[in-house]
């Protein structure tokens, strides 16, 4: 009877523990984050699915091989990185080499590190994991789980984030330089208004202080463009004649076209759009930078076309006319 009694206590208590490691290992299989866990002397026991999409190591390949154990709760080197440099598997010519970033010790079992490896995903791959190492009731190590997170996405968009904030700042800068050159335009119309009133109709000078407020007017545009870009000034749609603010943003440009490129300007309507014409004098003065660009090895011909369209029904256009460039 105490052999019966003894055999049906140790079933019992196997069967309990069998249960405890099926349940242990659909816990880890189941985590969608990469999960290892390793014995005392470095055996691997579990290798879920979400370590085999990481780094592409089946868990057959690893599940019972040996890696070197931590020889001190203070060693870099997590198990997962031991094995992606382990020769065997899949680095044998050129093992990867992963940068240790940071390292965090949340107790005096567990740590947390981040680590950029090279040679995991496209432009490599930058991950932090959460290691514990298990001690026994008198410190004696047990073993070491490690769960690892893949943060590549999280850091760039975190490199996004600063470049638009980086992006903000120079808007910021540009608005307030926009602000003092008005000030220095407003001063150069004041003196070259004063220089007109001053002289004669025919003097030969005329033409040239002309000139000057000219180019300050289409230097205000281009303050207006820099203060769009900085968002300083609301966009202000109203209608306005295409073919003028293409004329003026050709004129800019030819200015400083060289020789061997040639504008050709051809107006074929006088219909006009609702827009504000800063943004779009900006897109007509880009597609003409774009196609001198193009152009500046060879040289040629740029031409700019404004007419009329009928490809667009009537009912979506209303009064206006939709313009083709």
């Amino acid at each position: 009877v105490w052999v019966w009694s003894l055999n049906r206590l140790v079933a019992r208590r196997t069967k309990a523990l069998r249960e405890n490691q099926v349940l242990m290992n659909r816990i880890v299989q189941g985590t969608p984050f990469p999960t290892l866990v390793a014995n005392r002397h470095g055996k691997i026991l579990l290798w879920n699915r979400a370590c085999e999409e990481l780094t592409g190591i089946l868990s057959i390949d690893v599940v019972g091989r040996k890696v070197d154990p931590p020889d001190s709760d203070q060693e870099d080197t997590p198990i997962l990185l031991k094995l992606l440099a382990d020769p065997p598997l899949n680095y044998a010519k050129d093992p990867p080499k992963h940068l240790l970033s940071n390292r965090y010790d949340l107790s005096s079992s567990s740590s947390e590190i981040e680590v950029f490896v090279p040679e995991l995903g496209i432009d490599g791959s930058w991950l932090v994991a959460a290691i514990v190492q298990f001690k026994g009731d008198v410190g004696d190590p047990l073993g070491t789980i490690e769960t690892w997170q893949d943060l590549t996405e999280r850091k760039g968009l975190e490199k996004q984030l600063v470049q638009a904030q980086r992006m903000e700042a120079m808007g910021r800068l540009a608005g307030a330089i926009a602000h003092d050159f008005t000030n220095y335009l407003q001063a150069i119309m004041i003196y070259s208004d004063t220089a007109l009133g001053e002289i004669s109709l025919n003097s030969q000078i005329r033409p040239h202080l002309e000139g000057i407020r000219e180019t300050v007017n289409q230097a205000r545009n281009l303050v207006l463009q820099i203060k769009v870009f900085s968002r300083q000034k609301v966009l202000k749609p109203k209608p306005i004649q295409l073919k003028k603010v293409v004329e003026e943003a050709v004129e800019t440009i030819a200015a400083t076209t060289p020789e061997e490129i040639v504008i050709e300007v051809s107006f074929h309507s006088d219909a006009k759009i609702m827009a504000d014409h800063i943004p779009v004098n900006q897109v007509v003065s880009n597609l003409c930078v774009n196609a001198i660009d193009s152009l500046h090895f060879n040289g040629g011909t740029l031409t700019v076309r404004v007419a009329d369209t009928k490809e667009v029904p009537k009912s979506l256009v209303k009064d206006l006319s939709l313009i083709h460039i």
